[in-house]
């Protein structure tokens, strides 16, 4: 799906959600996955350290770091207010304007794998909430 598209896609389910609810029915939550990707920079935060107490389908707090001095638009993953990481620089685009403009996005571990590549350790997945 390209961007247009998916900004379509986010349009069209918030007029929904309008509109079930003016009805007075409120609107089935429903899920838009906007990306599955590995973990960046885990070894440079607590990756290693927190290993032993991650599992699959635990949730991660994404905090957006637009001041940071290698990426404006960096989005730090936490888990349990520990920085795991970051969302992948070629791939944080989309859920930092989200972020942006306050809309709800929840994250959450999908994968983990002994590696010795920091990069194959972790994987998350980002999910618009509507």
């Amino acid at each position: 799906m390209n961007r247009r598209g998916f900004l379509s896609l986010l349009l069209f389910g918030s007029l929904l959600g309008l509109t079930l609810a003016k009805a007075g029915r409120a609107a089935p939550e429903r899920r838009i996955l906007i990306q599955a990707s590995p973990v960046a920079g885990s070894q440079h935060h607590h990756g290693a350290e927190l290993w032993p107490r991650l599992a699959v389908g635990q949730p991660l707090t994404l905090m957006r770091e637009s001041r940071n001095p290698h990426d404006c638009y960096a989005v730090a993953l936490y888990w349990q207010d520990r920085k795991l990481g970051y969302i992948p620089q070629r791939e944080n685009i989309v859920a930092a304007q989200m972020l942006d403009r306050r809309e709800a996005l929840q994250a959450a571990i999908t994968q983990l794998t002994h590696s010795d590549n920091p990069w194959q350790r972790v994987h998350f997945k980002v999910e618009a909430v509507m």
